[in-house]
C-alpha cells in the first residue's frame, strides 16, 4: 500500500484472518472517481508547495474550518494535500519540538475527515519515513494508531487503482514497517506508538519478531530504554516469546564477553546495563504478575538453563513481588538447581566414545552448571546489581540450611551447604552494607543451635580470617555472639573461639569482654555454662601469644576453682591442659603443680592399702548394713584415668623437649618438679601392677547389675579401674626411659584382662538367671487349680507353643542389655592416637630382642586387644559425630594415622592369615582383626582423599613381599615377565597396587586355610578404590575378576555378592555389556528355559559363582545394574532431544530451514550409539525373560522391560517430529532395534506371561497382578506408536511384528486351582501342628519317661 512494490502485488492476502478477498482492479466507476481525486490534488498542490513551518497552524485552521458540513470535494482534496505536506515536513525534520507535537495533535483530531480513498497514501508516508536519510524525531509515527484504526473496519480501500479490504491493507502496512530498517533513534518512538495499535495474532507475531531483531542489532547502551518500552508493549500478548528473546540475548552477550575475553571496562559496562534491564523487567512484573509466572514456567521448562541474568531476575522477583508461597518456590527452585548441578553427569560415558557432541549434550562443562551461574551472579552483583543482594543473603542461608543427613548422600548435602557458604562469603567481600546482615544470619543460627550451626561457625571463621580489619567496625556484633556463649552447646564453644581468635588479641576491649564473659560462666550454676567457660579459657591458653604470661597465669588462677567442680568439667579440664602444656612452655610448671596436687589427693601412700582411693573418685558407695541408696546418688566425682593420662603426657612431652633443647634453659625448680612427677607416676604404676581387683573390692562374686545399687557402684568402679589400666599402658608405651616397662605392661594387662573376664562372666550369669526366673514364673502360673478344663487346655497349648521360646527370648533380651553395657566397658578406650600407633608398631615388630617384649607379644589376647582398639578408632573416623575441624588439622592427623597404621596392619595380615593365630573361643583371629582395621582405614582414605593421597596411601600400605609371599604363585593367565607399563602417575600407582592386592586375594582363595571373611574384606577394599583406577588400566582388573568368577568354586554367598558387585563396577566403567550378556546366559542355564526345560541338558554355567544357592542373589544384583543402565540410556536420549521437545511444544506448524536440518544431522552419531546400546541391552533382557524367573524377581524384571518399551515409544515421538521438520529418516540401526524388540523381546515377554501363571509367594503374585497388566499396556502403546510412525514416515515397520495372543488378562484355570489347593493345604496344616504340640505337652506332663517317649513316637 505504501510503496510501488506493494502496489504491484495485488494478490497479497492475510490467510490468518480467514479472508480470501485480495486486491483487485477497481470498477469503471471507482476508477473514474479515483482520477477525479488525482486531478483535484494536482490542481491544488501548488497552493501548498511553499508552505513554511510557521504557516502550518493558520493554514490548518483555515482549511479545516471552511465549508465544514458537508465539505466539498475541493475542500477535502485541499485538506489531504495539507496533511500530506505536513507529514513530509515532519519526515524531513522541518517541523520539530513543541510545534511538531501541537500540529500532530491537531491533525490526529481531523484525520477521520479525510477521504477514505487517500488513507492508504498516508500509510505510504509512514513507510517512507523509515528510509535512509530521513532526519526526524519520530513524531510522525503518532499517526500510525489512528491510520490503522481507520483502515481496519473499511470494507474496501482503493490505492493506485487496486482495491482490498481495510484489515488486509492494515496487515500489509504493519508488515512493510517491520520489513524496513529502523534507525536506533526511532525505535522507542515506534514501539510507543505501536502499543496503541490493535493487532491480530499474526500481526503481533510479526511485530515481536521485529522487536527481537532490533534488540540483536542495537548497541548495548541503547538496550535499557528499548527493553523498557518492549516490556510495556508485552501487555498486548505473547509475553513468553518476548521475554525469552530478551533474556536469551543477554545470555548471549554474557557468553560472547567471556569467550572473547573483553576488557574489564567493557564487562563492567555490560553488567551495569544488565542491572538496569533487570530493574525494568522487575517493574514490569510488579505491574503484571502474569509476566512473572510466565517467566517461572519458562525457567522450569526442560529446555531452559539457569544463567547469571536469569538468577538475578529471580532474586529480584523474590523481593516482595509475589506471595510468600511463590517466593519460597523461587528459592527452592534455585536450591534444587544447585543440588542437581552437584549431581550432574560429569564423567565420560564410554559407550558414547567417538561421538563429538557428547560433552555438550551431557553438560559436562562446569561453566554451564547452575552452580557456576550462581557464583557468577554474586560476582556480577558488584556492578549495578546491588538490588539483588538482600535476596542473595536469603538464598545463601537457604542453601546452608539444607539438612546434612547422618546416612544417605552426605557429601552431596555438604556440597550444597558449602555453596551457600561461598555465596555469603563473596557477598560479604563485595558489599559492605550487607556485612551486618550476614553476621545477623550467622548469629541467629548459632544462638538457636541450628542443626548446621557448625557450618555457620566455619563461615564466620573464614570471614574473620579474610576480613579481620574490616570487622573491627563490627566488633559489637561479635561481642553479642560472645555474650550468648554460655548458653550455647559446649561442643560449639571451641569452634567459636577458634573463629574469633584472629581478632581476639587485635582489639583489647574485645579480649577483655571475652574474658569477662567466660569468668562469669565459671561461677554459673548450669553445667553447660561451666563447660563452655573451661573450653574457652583453655583455648585462649593454648593459643596465647608470646609475652602474655601474666594473662596465662591469671586464667590458670580462674581455672583452679574447676578442680573442685563436677566430673564433666574436670574431665574436660584434664584432657585440654595437655594441649596447653605442649603449646605454652612458660606455663608448664604451673600446670604440672596443679595436676600433681590433684593426683596426690586421690592416691594412697600406704603400701598396705590399695594405691587408688575409689571412694574419692565415686560418690554414694552403698553401705553393707545400712539402708540402700537410690541409684541417682551414685555418680562419678573424679575422672582419675584422664588425670593420670594428662600427667603422663605432660611428662613425655617434657622429656622430648628436654632432649632437643640445652640443659641450661630450664631452672632447678622446674627440673625438680618433673623429677617428682616421674617418681610419683612410676611408683603408682608399679603398685597398680601388683594390685589385684580384689583389693578394690571387685572379685568373682561381685555383681554389675545396674538395677541394684551395689552393681551400679561396681560398674562405676570398673570404669575407673579399666580406664586407669589403659592410661598406665599408654604411659609405659610412650615413656621409653622406664626400666622394665614391658614387664609392667604385661602385668597390668593381665589384671585388666582378668577384670574384664570377671565382668563378662557376671553379665552371662545375670542373663541366664533372668531367663530362668522368667520361665519358672510362667510354669507356676500354669500350675494353678482354678479355671475350666478348656482354659487349662488353652494354657497348656500356649505353654507348649511358646514357653521355651519365650524364656529364651527373655534371656536373649536381657542378654542384649548386658552385652551393650559390657561393650561400653570394653570399648571405651582412652588411648590417644600416638600411643595407639606405638602399641600397634610394637605388636607388629617381630625382631625384638627384649625377653619381656617377646613374652608380651606371645599373648594373643594382647594383640587382639590392640587391634580391636585400632579398629574401633578407625570406625569412629567413618561413623562418628560431625566434629569441628575448622583448619582441617583433624582430617590431616587422621589421614596420617591411617597411612602409618595401614602398612603395619596389612603386613600383620600377610604374616598370620595362613596360621589363623587364635583359638575360636578366644575371639576373632589376629589376621581377621588386622584386615577389619585395614578396611576401616581404606574407607576413610577413599572417601576423604584425592587420587594423589590415595596413591601415596597404597604405595605405603600395600607391600606384598613378606616372607613366602615373594614366591607367591602367579595368577591364572599371568606372565612372569609381564611388564605393568605406566608412567608413574597417581592413577597408575593405584592400578599397580590394586593388582598386587588382587594377587593376595587369589592366594588367600587358593590356600588351604581360606577364610571367606578374609576374601570378602579384600574384595571390599578393592571396591573402595575402583573409582581411582584410570580407564586405560581397567582391562586387567576386569580380567582378574572374570577369572575369579570362572575358576573359583565358591559357596559363600556374601563373598559371591561382593565379588560380582565389584565385577559390575569395573565393567560399567569400561562401558561394555559383554559381562552382562555372559552372566544372563549363565542365569538362564541355571534356572532353565521356561518353554523348553531340556534345552541346556547337562550344561553348567560358565561362571562358577552362579550356582543353585547364589543364582537368586546374582539375579538381584544384575537387575539393579540393568535398571541403572536403562536409566542412563534414557537420560542420554532426553538430554540430546530436550531442545526439540521445547520447539515442538511451542510451534504447531513446523518450518524447515537448512540450519535446522544441519543441527538435526549432528544428532545422528549419538542416535546410532543409543540404538546399538539399547539393542545390546534388549538381548540381555531377552535371555532373562526366556529363563524360569523366580516369582520374587518377576516384578523387578517386568519394570525394567516396561522402561524399555516406554523409551522406544518416546523415540517414535522425537523421530516423528524430526521427520516432519527435516524429512530425515531413521537409520538402519533403528530398524534393527525395532525388529529385535518386535520379534525377540516381545516373544520372550509373551512366553514369560504364558508360563508364569500364579508362581511365587502370595505377595509376589499380588505385585504381578499390578505390574504385568501395565507391561502389556506399554507393549500395546509401543505397537500403536509403530503404526503411527510408519504412516507418518512411509517406513513399514509394523510388518516386523508377530502379534501374540498371550495376555495377562486371561484366567488360567489350572494355575488358579493349583494356587487354591496350596493355600487350603497350608490352612489345614496349621491346626494339625497345634494339635500335635498339644499332645506333646500332655505327654510331658504325665511324668514317666515311657509316656514321654510314646508321645515323641506319635509326633513322628
Amino acid at each position: 500500500t505504501g510503496t510501488k512494490k506493494t502496489s504491484k502485488n495485488p494478490k497479497t492476502v492475510d490467510s490468518n484472518e480467514g479472508d480470501e478477498t485480495a486486491q483487485a482492479p477497481a470498477s469503471p466507476l471507482e476508477l473514474e472517481r479515483w482520477r477525479e481525486w488525482m486531478e483535484l490534488i494536482e490542481e491544488h498542490t501548488a497552493d501548498f508547495e511553499n508552505l513554511g513551518p510557521t504557516e502550518i497552524q493558520p493554514k490548518l485552521a483555515e482549511i479545516f474550518s471552511e465549508d465544514r458540513e458537508p465539505p466539498s470535494d475541493t475542500v477535502r482534496a485541499r485538506r489531504w494535500i495539507l496533511v500530506a505536506r505536513v507529514m513530509d515536513m515532519l519526515r524531513d525534520g522541518l517541523v520539530t519540538g513543541k510545534l511538531a507535537t501541537t500540529v500532530t495533535s491537531n491533525l490526529l483530531a481531523e484525520l477521520g475527515r479525510l477521504p477514505r480513498e487517500m488513507i492508504g497514501q498516508l500509510g505510504r508516508k509512514l513507510v517512507e519515513s523509515l528510509e535512509d536519510g530521513c532526519n526526524h524525531d519520530g513524531i510522525i509515527f503518532m499517526f500510525l494508531p489512528k491510520i490503522s484504526s481507520i483502515m481496519a473496519p473499511l470494507d474496501s480501500i482503493c490505492v493506485d487503482g487496486l482495491c482490498c479490504p481495510g484489515h488486509i491493507l492494515k496487515t500489509q502496512l504493519i508488515s512493510n514497517i517491520c520489513d524496513s530498517k529502523w534507525p536506533s533513534a526511532l525505535v522507542c518512538n515506534l514501539v510507543t506508538n505501536l502499543r496503541d495499535v490493535q493487532f491480530s495474532e499474526s500481526e503481533l507475531s510479526t511485530v515481536i519478531d521485529k522487536f527481537l531483531q532490533i534488540v540483536e542489532e542495537v548497541q548495548i547502551e541503547e538496550l535499557p530504554s528499548i527493553v523498557y518500552q518492549l516490556l510495556l508493549f508485552s501487555t498486548k500478548g505473547q509475553q513468553d516469546k518476548l521475554l525469552k528473546g530478551i533474556i536469551d540475548h543477554f545470555n548471549k552477550l554474557d557468553r560472547e564477553a567471556k569467550d572473547n575475553s573483553q576488557g574489564a571496562q567493557h564487562m563492567q559496562r555490560l553488567r551495569h546495563i544488565e542491572g538496569t534491564v533487570i530493574l525494568h523487567i522487575d517493574l514490569a512484573i510488579k505491574r503484571d504478575q502474569t509476566l512473572g509466572n510466565m517467566f517461572l514456567r519458562l525457567l522450569k521448562s526442560a529446555q531452559y538453563k539457569l544463567t547469571p541474568f536469569s538468577i538475578a531476575l529471580l532474586l529480584l522477583m523474590a523481593r516482595g513481588n509475589f506471595q510468600s508461597a511463590q517466593i519460597t518456590q523461587i528459592y527452592d527452585f534455585i536450591k534444587n538447581a544447585v543440588q542437581t548441578s552437584h549431581d550432574s553427569v560429569s564423567h565420560q560415558i564410554l559407550w558414547l566414545e567417538g561421538v563429538s557432541e557428547q560433552e555438550e549434550l551431557l553438560n559436562a562443562n562446569a561453566e554451564d552448571s547452575s552452580l557456576s551461574a550462581l557464583f557468577d551472579t554474586v560476582e556480577h552483583s558488584k556492578y549495578g546489581w546491588e538490588n539483588i543482594t538482600p535476596s542473595l543473603l536469603h538464598l545463601g542461608a537457604v542453601l546452608m540450611d539444607v539438612s546434612v543427613p547422618k546416612g544417605g548422600d552426605l557429601q552431596a548435602s555438604k556440597k550444597t551447604v558449602s555453596s551457600g557458604s561461598t555465596v555469603l562469603l563473596r557477598t560479604f567481600h563485595h558489599h559492605e552494607v550487607m556485612r551486618k546482615s550476614i553476621l545477623d544470619i550467622i548469629l541467629s543460627r548459632v544462638i538457636t543451635l541450628h542443626a548446621n550451626a557448625i557450618f555457620y561457625i566455619n563461615l564466620l571463621q573464614k570471614i574473620i580470617s579474610e576480613c579481620s580489619h574490616e570487622l573491627l567496625d563490627l566488633t559489637p556484633k561479635i561481642k553479642e555472639l560472645i555474650e550468648y556463649l554460655p548458653a550455647i552447646d559446649s561442643s560449639l564453644s571451641i569452634p567459636i573461639m577458634s573463629a574469633v581468635h584472629p581478632i581476639l588479641f587485635m582489639n583489647s576491649s574485645f579480649k577483655e569482654h571475652v574474658i569477662l564473659v567466660l569468668r562469669k560462666s565459671i561461677f554459673a550454676s548450669e553445667l553447660q555454662s561451666r563447660l563452655t567457660a573451661v573450653s574457652g579459657f583453655l583455648f585462649i591458653l593454648q593459643n596465647l601469644p608470646k609475652d602474655n604470661d601474666d594473662l596465662g597465669r591469671e586464667i590458670l588462677g580462674f581455672l583452679r576453682r574447676c578442680f573442685s567442680q563436677q566430673y564433666e568439667i574436670r574431665k574436660e579440664l584434664y584432657s585440654s591442659l595437655t594441649r596447653v602444656f605442649e603449646a605454652n612452655v612458660s606455663l608448664r610448671e604451673t600446670i604440672v603443680e596443679l595436676l600433681l596436687a590433684q593426683f596426690e589427693k586421690h592416691t594412697v601412700e600406704d603400701k598396705d592399702e590399695a594405691p587408688l582411693s575409689l571412694n574419692l573418685c565415686i560418690d554414694g558407695k552403698p553401705a553393707d548394713d545400712g539402708p540402700s541408696k537410690p541409684l541417682s546418688a551414685i555418680k562419678f566425682l573424679e575422672p582419675f584415668p584422664q588425670l593420670f593420662a594428662a600427667l603422663s603426657k605432660c611428662l613425655v612431652t617434657y622429656e622430648k623437649s628436654k632432649s632437643k633443647s640445652a640443659k641450661d634453659d630450664e631452672s632447678e625448680d622446674e627440673e625438680n618438679c618433673f623429677v617428682n612427677l616421674k617418681t610419683a607416676l612410676l611408683n603408682f604404676a608399679k603398685r597398680m601392677s601388683r594390685s589385684e581387683p580384689e583389693e578394690f573390692e571387685l572379685d568373682k562374686s561381685s555383681t554389675y547389675d545396674m538395677s541394684a545399687p551395689q552393681g551400679y557402684y561396681n560398674q562405676h568402679a570398673a570404669v575407673i579401674l579399666l580406664g586407669t589400666y589403659e592410661s598406665l599402658i599408654e604411659y609405659l608405651i610412650l615413656d621409653t626411659t622406664v626400666p622394665g616397662r614391658m614387664k609392667l605392661i604385661s602385668l597390668i594387662f593381665d589384671i585388666k584382662l582378668h577384670l574384664r573376664n570377671e565382668i563378662k562372666e557376671s553379665f552371662k550369669t545375670a542373663a541366664g538367671t533372668a531367663g530362668g526366673k522368667k520361665s519358672t514364673k510362667k510354669k507356676k502360673k500354669k500350675g494353678g487349680d482354678g479355671g475350666s478344663e478348656e482354659e487349662n487346655e488353652a494354657s497348656e497349648i500356649e505353654s507348649a507353643d511358646g514357653d521355651t521360646g519365650k524364656s529364651k527370648r527373655g534371656a536373649k533380651a536381657s542378654s542384649k542389655g548386658t552385652t551393650k553395657q559390657l561393650k561400653e566397658l570394653q570399648q571405651a578406650s582412652l588411648l590417644s592416637l600416638p600411643s595407639l600407633f606405638q602399641l600397634l608398631r610394637f605388636v607388629c615388630k617381630h625382631d625384638d630382642d627384649d625377653e619381656d617384649a617377646l613374652a608380651l607379644k606371645q599373648k594373643t589376647s594382647f594383640i587382639q586387644w590392640v587391634l580391636e582398639i585400632v579398629s574401633a578408632h578407625l570406625r569412629e573416623f567413618n561413623t562418628g559425630k560431625q566434629t569441628a575441624d575448622i583448619e582441617g588439622k583433624l582430617a590431616k592427623f587422621r589421614s596420617n594415622f591411617c597411612l602409618q597404621a595401614s602398612k603395619l596392619l596389612f603386613r600383620e595380615f600377610l604374616l598370620y592369615y595362613k596360621i589363623d593365630k587364635m583359638a575360636k573361643k578366644d575371639g576373632k583371629a589376629v589376621p581377621l582383626l588386622a584386615l577389619e582395621a585395614l578396611e576401616q582405614a581404606v574407607i576413610y582414605i577413599s572417601s576423604t582423599c584425592h587420587v594423589k593421597r590415595v596413591a601415596k596411601f597404597l604405595v605405603s600400605s600395600i607391600e606384598t613381599r613378606v616372607d613366602d609371599e615373594e614366591n607367591a604363585p602367579l595368577l591364572p593367565g599371568e606372565d612372569e615377565d609381564e611388564d605393568m607399563g605406566g608412567d608413574g602417575s597417581p592413577g597408575f600407582l593405584v592400578h599397580s597396587k590394586l593388582f598386587q592386592l588382587e594377587r593376595v586375594l587369589w592366594n588367600v582363595m587358593s590356600s588351604d586355610h581360606n577364610v571367606w571373611l578374609y576374601s570378602n574384606i579384600l574384595v571390599n577394599i578393592l571396591s573402595s578404590f575402583h573409582t581411582f583406577v584410570p580407564v586405560t588400566f581397567l582391562e586387567k582388573h576386569v580380567a582378574f575378576l572374570e577369572r575369579v568368577c570362572t575358576n573359583s568354586v565358591v559357596q559363600n554367598l556374601p563373598f559371591i555378592k561382593s565379588v560380582v558387585a565389584l565385577y559390575f563396577k569395573f565393567s560399567d566403567r569400561q562401558g561394555s555389556l559383554k559381562m552382562y550378556n555372559k552372566l544372563a546366559r549363565d542365569i538362564h542355564i541355571e534356572l532353565g528355559d521356561n518353554m523348553n526345560p531340556d534345552e541346556f541338558g547337562s550344561r553348567t554355567p560358565r561362571y562358577r559363582v552362579v550356582n543353585d544357592k547364589s543364582v537368586s542373589n546374582v539375579l538381584s544384583l544384575l537387575m539393579v545394574h540393568l535398571n541403572a543402565h536403562i536409566d542412563e540410556i534414557i537420560g542420554v536420549w532426553d538430554q540430546a532431544h530436550k531442545p526439540l521437545r521445547g520447539k515442538r511444544s511451542q510451534r504447531k506448524d513446523p518450518t524447515t530451514n537448512q540450519q535446522q536440518v544441519d543441527e538435526l544431522k549432528k544428532l545422528k552419531p549419538l542416535q546410532k550409539a543409543v540404538y546399538d546400546r539399547t539393542k545390546q541391552f534388549n538381548i540381555i533382557l531377552a535371555e532373562l525373560l526366556a529363563s524360569v524367573v523366580p516369582g520374587s524377581h518377576v516384578t523387578n524384571l517386568t519394570r525394567v522391560v516396561m522402561k524399555v518399551y516406554k523409551f522406544l515409544t518416546l523415540t517414535y515421538q522425537d523421530l516423528t517430529y524430526i521427520h516432519s521438520v527435516s524429512r530425515l529418516l531413521p537409520s538402519k540401526h533403528f530398524e534393527e532395534l525395532i525388529k529385535h524388540a518386535a520379534q525377540e523381546l516381545s516373544m520372550h515377554v509373551y512366553s514369560l506371561l504364558s508360563s508364569m501363571g500364579g508362581s511365587g509367594t502370595k505377595i509376589a503374585i499380588q505385585k504381578q497382578m499390578k505390574t504385568i497388566p501395565m507391561l502389556v499396556f506399554e507393549i500395546e502403546k509401543f505397537e500403536g506408536a509403530t503404526i503411527k510412525f510408519s504412516k507418518a514416515t512411509g517406513q513399514d515397520l509394523y510388518n516386523m511384528f508377530k502379534r501374540s495372543t498371550a495376555r495377562d488378562f486371561r484366567i488360567q484355570l489350572e494355575n488358579l486351582s493349583q494356587v487354591v489347593d496350596t493355600s487350603s493345604k497350608e490352612k489345614t496344616e496349621k491346626p494339625k501342628a497345634a494339635a500335635t504340640k498339644r499332645k506333646r505337652v500332655k505327654k510331658e506332663d504325665e511324668g514317666p519317661a515311657k509316656k514321654r517317649k510314646k508321645g515323641e513316637e506319635e509326633d513322628q
